[in-house]
């Protein structure tokens, strides 16, 4: 079953031996999980791609029990036909940024001896992190043990 959701508060990701139920859910999250990408892999209108875009929820059920990853791959013929997708894949040249260290030397500091570092998150406060990660303005990561 697919159809719009009405709700509009949190979404469910819930996935049994034999069923799926995902609510609240955009298209472009769902082409996400059908076809094992990554936001930025998808590309779209706005009613697809926008954090604001139409939701909808999915419940189905497998014939016989299968895993989470094939589970998912059953979205792709779901989404295909009940919003007529045509899909498209291609390689792209993409922008890639290198950090490198500046002419006056580095200006970052060794840590403190925890394993976390953290850099001010925009909201006011602090956020650890247990991987690297980079957002405009804020990067964060893990030092690695030794």
């Amino acid at each position: 079953m697919v159809k719009a959701n009405t709700r509009g508060s949190g979404t469910t990701r819930r996935i049994e031996p034999q069923r799926l139920t995902y609510l609240n859910i955009t298209l472009g999250e769902f082409i996400q999980m059908a076809y094992g990408v990554k936001r930025h892999q998808v590309q779209g209108e706005d009613w697809i791609t926008a954090p604001a875009a139409n939701r909808y929820d999915i419940v189905a059920k497998a014939a016989a029990p299968a895993s989470e990853q094939a589970l998912q791959r059953m979205l792709a013929p779901l989404l295909d036909e009940r919003f007529h997708l045509k899909i498209h894949r291609e390689t792209r040249v993409m922008p890639v940024y290198v950090l490198v260290q500046g002419k006056n030397g580095a200006k970052l500091k060794e840590g403190d001896g925890g394993n976390t570092w953290v850099s001010p998150d925009p909201a006011g406060g602090a956020r650890p992190r247990t991987q690297f990660g980079a957002r405009p303005n804020r990067s964060t990561g893990r030092r690695p043990r030794r």
